[in-house]
């Protein structure tokens, strides 16, 4: 079982059928079947029930759907983390802003710029506390 298995199956689960799955994905029908087919060949037990009009969870496939989902987002989640290990990602608080020629030390009140890549803050002035996010 690999994660690309893992991401076929949802897919299809998710469309109902491996033909409106193919049109949604880059990967061709038979190719999925064959994938989905191994996937229940070494699971044991089938995961859909095939019909004419395309496919729906058994009750295998309903239990392996929401562990194969979990299973994914886990795998997301320990790359993300261990990349991030190996980035020497440290935080750096700078304190209070400098007031500005109001007198007022929340300039910067709410301000923040975001690493659209890891999807997280790289500087952020909230409520006159600034903090800079970085990796050395």
């Amino acid at each position: 079982m690999n994660s690309e298995q893992l991401r076929i199956f949802l897919n299809v689960a998710d469309y109902g059928s491996f033909s409106k799955a193919e049109e949604n994905s880059f990967i061709s029908k038979q190719a999925m079947f064959k994938q989905v087919s191994r996937l229940e060949d070494e699971v044991g037990c089938p995961l859909f029930i095939r019909s004419k009009t395309g496919v729906t969870l058994s009750e295998a496939g309903k239990i392996f759907y929401d562990g194969a989902k979990e299973l994914l987002r886990n795998r997301e989640d320990l790359i993300t983390k261990c990349r991030q290990a190996g980035n020497h990602e440290f935080t750096f608080f700078l304190g209070h802003s400098i007031a500005n020629d109001r007198g007022d030390s929340n300039f910067c009140h709410n301000f923040q710029t975001h690493d659209r890549r890891a999807g997280k803050p790289v500087f952020s002035c909230l409520s006159g506390f600034c903090v800079f996010y970085g990796r050395f």
